[in-house]
């Protein structure tokens, strides 16, 4: 049974309800447009909020050279020691962003 069948009034109501619905529809695009607008390099938001959005392009020329280290420099870092001078231990009692108790954990 088409809606025609029903006469002028649900003809009417039914476009009404489109229109309606069309209203949301775009409100919603909106919405979403906005939020793929914005992301961490040009809001206060940070870089984990991001959604799948391309990154902006380096700026920066290539270079010819790799990176990294140089070829056939061994680097170091400094040893562990086996013999220690001092051990500190730093006890937190409170929690740093709201102040609460961390006694209890």
């Amino acid at each position: 049974m088409t809606v025609y069948e029903h006469g002028v009034d649900a003809v009417v109501a039914l476009v009404e309800r489109f229109q309606e619905h069309i209203t949301n529809l775009e409100a919603r695009i909106q919405v979403l447009e906005n939020q793929t607008a914005s992301y961490c390099r040009n809001s206060s938001k940070p870089p984990s909020s991001d959604s799948y959005s391309k990154r902006p392009k380096s700026q920066r020329p290539k270079s010819k050279r790799s990176s990294g280290g140089q070829k056939g420099y061994p680097g170091s870092t400094l040893p562990w020691s086996e013999i220690v001078d001092e051990v500190f231990t730093y006890r937190v009692f409170l929690y740093g962003s709201c102040g609460a108790s961390l006694m209890v954990l």
